[in-house]
């Protein structure tokens, strides 16, 4: 989609929105977009590399023809958006409340491997993607409340330089979280969703800077989980007390759970 130029500014600002309006309700799936109402929620600002739109209104979108959003966005409430083709979040809001790449209808997902290129600024971030993610980077440049990725696996947990209050990671393919403490600094409390048959070292976990707690991901009795989940509510226990790391590592071999016992 194409903005037509003309020396005109103000008018091709106002095809601008216009355009982005007559996408949003095309793609909406948060029911009928009125038009005066949309128009009043949207506003078109320019800077050296052209329009954006800024968007007071709640985004919930599904547009499975488009490889990058074909619109640069600034400030945004909410933009919640699905889109098989995917390849880039190059022009996602650069600042916004809640902004989330999420599976499509069709059950299909985006081509994503990167989250690089997200919100400069915002509060809540969630990712479901269907590729191994090669790295945590996310272009946020200020602090993020909440960081939920789902993806077959992480290559790296380089990259997220920025204090995040509650990490989840949903990593079923994953095969190792040897020296995640090494990439992963500044986080308060984390989630982590593995294989069950997932048996790796998990003491790194136990050493990422800052790390107050480990939440458990599912309802089930600590009995009948998944092994891994036991050696977090050890982690929890230790940092609880204040245990070192081979304090740590001491009282996982006694209770039987050596194997995870390894950085």
């Amino acid at each position: 989609m194409r903005l037509h130029e003309t020396q005109d500014v103000f008018n091709n600002a106002i095809k601008y929105r216009n355009d982005f309006i007559s996408w949003w309700r095309e793609h909406s799936l948060a029911g009928a977009i009125d038009v005066a109402d949309s128009a009043a929620a949207v506003e078109v600002v320019g800077d050296n590399l052209g329009f954006k739109i800024n968007c007071k209104r709640k985004m919930i979108i599904e547009d499975n023809t488009i490889t990058k959003l074909p619109f640069r966005f600034g400030v945004c409430s909410q933009f919640r958006l699905a889109a098989d083709k995917l390849e880039t979040l190059a022009g996602a809001p650069e600042q916004c409340n809640l902004f989330a790449v999420e599976f499509s209808k069709t059950g299909r997902n985006n081509n994503l491997d990167s989250i690089a290129n997200g919100p400069l600024r915002a509060t809540h971030l969630a990712y479901q993607l269907s590729h191994p993610l090669r790295s945590l980077e996310t272009g946020s440049i200020g602090p993020i409340g909440s960081l939920w990725v789902d993806a077959p696996s992480i290559i790296s947990f380089e990259g997220l330089n920025v204090p995040v209050t509650e990490l989840t990671l949903r990593l079923p393919l994953q095969q190792s979280l040897t020296g995640i403490h090494k990439q992963l600094k500044h986080i308060e409390e984390i989630s982590i969703v593995l294989s069950p048959k997932f048996e790796g070292g998990l003491l790194s976990v136990a050493m990422i800077k800052g790390l107050k707690r480990i939440n458990r991901t599912t309802n089930s009795q600590i009995g009948i989980a998944p092994t891994y989940e036991k050696v977090f509510m050890l982690i929890n226990e230790a940092l609880a007390q204040g245990l070192n790391i081979h304090e740590l590592q001491e009282k996982m071999i006694e209770v039987g759970l050596g194997k995870f016992a390894r950085l």
